[in-house]
């Protein structure tokens, strides 16, 4: 999951509560940024000296921060892998100060008191690291911490980077999981998100990734791109289920505020892209023609075949498991806190050559035990059902009871249907998800956003 979220920019005419724009519903309780320079020293807020002593499983984010080229609008670009310096030694200059923010981590109490279930190495753009540095990052994570059996490991990238030889000897250092930014099969589509490759690239990286036997491959896709129609849309979905990966996910395209789309769209260079009652038309399709070959919806916009989940959502999202996060931009959760690294990797690089390894810019407050309910509860409806009973499982209380108002007039507006097993959300309360995870949000925090 990689803290993607929703579109929230275009807000409709919700008749019911009002949802302040760009609200990320994955972090949750909402961070504060640190003034200037100044950096939040974490390592007694996050009790590393202290065992860890839930059952629970943790996973691991890692960053690589550097892309070749600048999409139009994306949320998850930290900076540009330099044009005049040898590649190589750059990396390998980012990748031992990250492995030793890792060895410093790995020795806490907290982390061997637990145990690890999924990892994912994202960016930025993962695939910029050579198959000998993914292989060096890779044997430094299992040496570091404690892990399941199955671990999943995924490692997403830029389709210009897989090639053949590229993701047979990465598979051998020990991916199990390969995400692709493949994002569109039409060059008009890709050249108005700017992206570095073009149809051609994207397609033999999929046939490459593929016969590999990788245990799972996922292919990105976007929709509602400017100037994307809905033929077109329609042609992406046939061509990636003519060779039926493991896991589609489909975003709806963001158009950032600042961002280079928002700006070309402004100055006639890009078009408009459709309302919002015409994208979830297009998302309406997408879910039931990806259900006829047997794909279901994980999460949001994540659809997988049978028995090919991601553990790393599943974990992270589902479970509100502790995120452990390395690497410039990356974000952490442990013991209640949500907190990101900062994205430049400059500044980062500097702040561990000096020891301070438990460092944050931005931070939120400590969750207090119903701020956790009610993250649990946002995250689960990522996947449109919150089980009752695993949630008495983990908080030893019924939603029912702590939360009886909220999900009344969310019934009461055809939102919800609740039984005693589950409360799943209808295809109306679909539509308006992100209102409804709104409404978990406590007061306090309403009143700090607004």
């Amino acid at each position: 999951m990689n803290g993607k979220r929703e579109k929230t920019s275009r807000t409709l005419d919700f008749p019911y509560v009002s949802v302040p724009d760009e609200i990320n519903f994955f972090i949750y309780p909402p961070m504060k940024s640190s003034l200037g320079h100044e950096t939040f020293c974490l390592k007694d807020k996050l009790d590393l000296d202290k065992a860890y002593l839930k059952e629970d499983l943790f996973t691991i984010y890692v960053s690589i921060p550097y892309c070749r080229t600048k999409c139009n609008s994306c949320c998850c670009f930290r900076g540009f892998l330099p044009d005049n310096a040898d590649k190589n030694s750059f990396l390998n200059d980012y990748l031992n100060v990250l492995i030793s923010q890792i060895k410093a981590y790995a020795d806490t109490i907290r982390v061997t008191s637990s145990k690890c279930g999924a990892i994912y190495i994202g960016g930025g753009t993962a695939s910029v690291l050579t198959v000998n540095q993914v292989e060096r990052l890779i044997n430094v994570l299992k040496n570091s911490f404690n892990m399941t059996l199955d671990i999943e490991i995924n490692l997403e990238g830029n389709p210009l980077d897989f090639s053949l030889n590229y993701l047979e000897n990465i598979k051998k250092s020990g991916v199990t999981r390969l995400s692709i930014g493949y994002q569109s099969g039409q060059n008009i589509t890709l050249e108005a998100l700017n992206t570095a490759h073009r149809r051609k690239t994207a397609l033999e990286s999929l046939n490459n990734a593929l016969s590999v036997g990788f245990e799972a491959v996922n292919v990105d896709l976007l929709f509602n791109v400017p100037g994307q129609t809905f033929e077109q849309w329609k042609k992406d979905i046939e061509i990636i289920l003519k060779v039926k990966p493991e896991s589609i996910s489909v975003g709806n395209y963001v158009v950032f505020p600042g961002s280079k789309a928002e700006d070309l769209i402004k100055n006639g260079h890009l078009k408009q892209q459709h309302d919002l009652d015409i994208e979830y038309e297009w998302y309406l399709w997408t879910v039931e023609k990806l259900k006829e070959y047997n794909y279901s919806e994980q999460v949001r916009g994540i659809f997988t075949q049978p028995n090919h989940r991601q553990k790393y959502v599943q974990l992270s999202c589902n479970s509100s498991s502790e995120i452990l996060g390395f690497g410039a931009g990356a974000y952490s959760f442990i013991n209640g806190y949500q907190f990101t690294i900062t994205k430049d990797s400059e500044i980062y690089k500097n702040q561990v050559k000096n020891g301070l390894y438990f460092e944050a810019d931005s931070l939120s407050p400590k969750a207090s035990y119903k701020n956790l309910m009610e993250r649990y509860i946002i995250h689960n409806f990522y996947s449109a059902k919150l089980n009752r009973i695993d949630f008495y499982n983990k908080f030893k209380k019924d939603p029912m009871d702590i939360f009886h108002e909220i999900f009344t007039k969310l019934k009461q507006h055809s939102l919800v249907k609740i039984n005693d097993q589950k409360i799943e959300l209808t295809e109306l309360g679909k539509k308006w998800r992100k209102n409804i995870y709104y409404e978990f949000h406590s007061k306090e925090i309403k009143y700090e956003q607004n």
